[in-house]
């Protein structure tokens, strides 16, 4: 705009001047070299172009990036030249260094080539590959060892600890990322596992042979990457003889609190004992490494899936009731333990050349049935309740034996574990006990009114498919 209006006055002044021009013939030749100069210059500045702004930015640009951009000390022309085909380009000289082509690939390279690849995309060892599709997976394992069992001794009876020789199934497969069976094991000494009905097996004297059954069992149905709820469930059994060291009654547990004790005779004769045990747990895992779900699968991850539910216990076994060091030396009962309360657990999957662990635990509150309308708690004073808690640890390592498919794996674990329920009291005494002027409740325990501690030692060997 500012141009055009300096274009504007240029041509008024110059038709101005041309106005005010004299006529007479003296000055007629100087009149018309000034008129032909001022069309001249009128018609210079009718032709002539304004400098536009496109290029006058364009300019700018160019000196700034000019101005920023600092061009090398060698003049070098404004193309780039070609560069030669790596076809015929020289070969690098010793002096060279080599290139740097980036970070060498996540998986081995072998003639296998796509196997290899996804294989390490799903976190598997290449050297490990499996005969199912990657959303199927599939670990048989087998094995056998022997399992000890301590129990609680009492003053008027005495258990031995058992030790049972067993053979072991167990089961690990992932479906399509729909269910997963974390665990499907079943360990026994025999065909068929003991029966669980304490008063027609106590009734049985002599030497029997121990038995002992096992069965655990873990699934859970993935819904997202990493949280699954899961549902887990135990089951034990086992069987051993306790040999009475003075006239002991035995009661069932179907006989009435009412019933006179002289009902059931005494006796010496050693007692064919059984101890069945369950837990069922519900609850949430979480997986940090959702990869891992197989026997061959690595982890990725420093963290071990962890789960956080609610668990219940159901426990059977033949008891002399205690209370504190006094004991009901009279009766033996076949009482029945219930409990609920938090449960939760970790542990790291087996997986080949790598230390393995497992980790599951429970406590609550608890209730311990001598009859079927006796419940301990109701014979206890108002200020004491009954708690439990129950733990089991294992503790292993797998070695592979083949590198085809399928893979063959071995290893041994060890575990240890048990239960227990006790006594609780919670204190109101205002009795000043410390000498301090003050007192406050506090949670005292008396010892267990009953446990019972399991280990074992294991060989397994584990087909992967």
């Amino acid at each position: 705009m500012a141009l055009r209006r300096r274009r504007r006055d240029t041509v008024k002044a110059i038709v101005d001047d041309w106005m005010q021009m004299p006529t007479d013939r003296d000055d007629a030749a100087s009149t018309t070299r000034r008129r032909v100069a001022a069309l001249t210059c009128m018609l210079a500045l009718a032709l002539a172009r304004p400098a536009s702004a496109e290029g006058t930015i364009g300019k700018k640009v160019r000196d700034k990036t000019r101005t920023a951009l600092p061009a090398s000390s060698a003049s070098t022309p404004s193309y780039r030249s070609p560069q030669p085909s790596a076809r015929y380009r020289p070969a690098a000289q010793p002096s060279e260094e080599p290139r740097n082509l980036g970070p060498e690939p996540p998986w081995p390279e072998s003639d296998s080539g796509d196997q290899d690849v996804a294989l390490a995309v799903r976190g598997q060892p290449a050297q490990h590959p499996r005969l199912a599709p990657h959303e199927f997976e599939l670990d048989l394992i087998g094995g056998g060892g022997i399992r000890g069992w301590s129990v609680q001794q009492y003053p008027a009876m005495t258990a031995k600890a058992t030790t049972y020789t067993t053979w072991q199934l167990d089961l690990h497969a992932n479906m399509g990322d729909v269910l997963r069976i974390h665990r499907g094991y079943y360990e026994s000494n025999g065909l068929a596992a003991p029966r669980g009905e304490f008063a027609a097996a106590a009734e049985s004297t002599g030497n029997v042979a121990a038995k002992a059954a096992w069965l655990l069992a873990m699934v859970g149905i993935p819904i997202s990457e990493h949280w699954e709820p899961v549902l887990r469930y135990e089951a034990r059994a086992l069987e051993s003889t306790a040999q009475p060291t003075q006239p002991v009654r035995i009661i069932p547990h179907k006989a009435s609190q009412n019933d006179d004790p002289a009902s059931f005779p005494l006796t010496t004769q050693p007692i064919h004992t059984t101890s069945s045990f369950e837990t069922f747990v519900v609850g949430l895992q979480y997986n940090h490494d959702a990869r891992q779900t197989g026997m061959l699968e690595t982890p990725t991850s420093k963290y071990p899936p962890f789960y956080l539910g609610v668990g219940y216990i159901a426990y059977a076994k033949p008891y002399m009731l205690r209370v504190g060091d006094a004991y009901l030396d009279e009766f033996v009962f076949d009482a029945r333990f219930r409990g609920a309360g938090l449960a939760l657990g970790a542990g790291v999957p087996p997986s080949p050349e790598r230390l393995y662990y497992d980790v599951a635990m429970q406590f609550g509150v608890g209730q311990v049935h001598l009859l079927q309308d006796l419940e301990l708690s109701d014979a206890l004073p108002e200020d004491w309740t009954i708690g439990y808690y129950q733990a089991n640890a294992v503790v292993g390592y797998f070695g592979a034996l083949t590198t085809g498919a399928p893979s063959l794996v071995a290893g041994a674990t060890g575990s240890i574990g048990g239960a227990s329920f006790f006594y609780s009291k919670k204190s109101d005494d205002k009795t000043d006990t410390t000498g301090s002027g003050s007192s406050t409740g506090a949670e005292q325990e008396s010892p267990p009114l009953n446990w019972d501690v399991l280990w074992s030692l294991q060989l397994h060997a584990v087909l992967t498919l």
